[in-house]
C-alpha cells in the first residue's frame, strides 16, 4: 500500500468532469485520472493497486455506477476504495446504499458537498 491515495472522476457528462475537476484543484486536490464510461472504470480499478476515492456517476455508458461499486467491493482490496456515487435519480439511492457506495450525493448538490466526501474519503482510507 502506498502513501499517496488517486481520486478519481468517473462521468460521461465531460462538462460535468470539468465542473467537478475545477472544484476540486481549487480545494487543493490533485485529479489521477478521470474516464467517460463504466467499463474503462472496471477495468482501471480491476487491474492497478493503491488507495482510492472514486466519484462516479451513477448512469453512465458500458457499466453503471451501481454496478461498479457491487463488483468492486465483493473483491479482497474493497478497503482501499472508498466510493462517491453521483446520482440524479432519488429511487437508486437504497440500491446504491445495498452495493456499498461510501458516500451518495444526490444532483443537483453544492460543491462543499463533494469536497468534504473526499475528505471523508481521504480520512477513511489514511487509516
Amino acid at each position: 500500500m502506498t502513501d499517496v491515495t488517486s481520486i478519481i472522476i468517473a462521468d460521461d457528462e465531460p462538462l460535468l468532469v470539468d465542473l467537478y475537476c475545477d472544484a476540486i484543484s481549487s480545494q487543493g486536490f490533485h485529479i489521477t485520472r478521470t474516464f467517460q464510461n463504466g467499463r474503462e472504470l472496471m477495468n482501471f480499478l480491476m487491474s492497478t493497486n493503491g488507495r482510492k476515492v472514486i466519484i462516479l456517476d451513477h448512469l453512465m455508458p458500458l457499466c453503471d455506477g451501481i454496478s461498479i461499486v457491487r463488483k468492486i467491493k465483493k473483491n479482497v482490496n474493497a478497503k482501499d476504495h472508498y466510493f462517491i456515487l453521483v446520482t440524479g435519480d432519488v429511487s437508486s439511492v437504497a440500491e446504491a446504499e445495498k452495493a456499498g457506495a461510501d458516500e451518495i450525493l444526490i444532483k443537483p448538490f453544492r460543491m462543499h458537498m463533494l469536497t468534504k466526501a473526499i475528505n471523508n474519503g481521504l480520512s477513511i482510507l489514511q487509516q
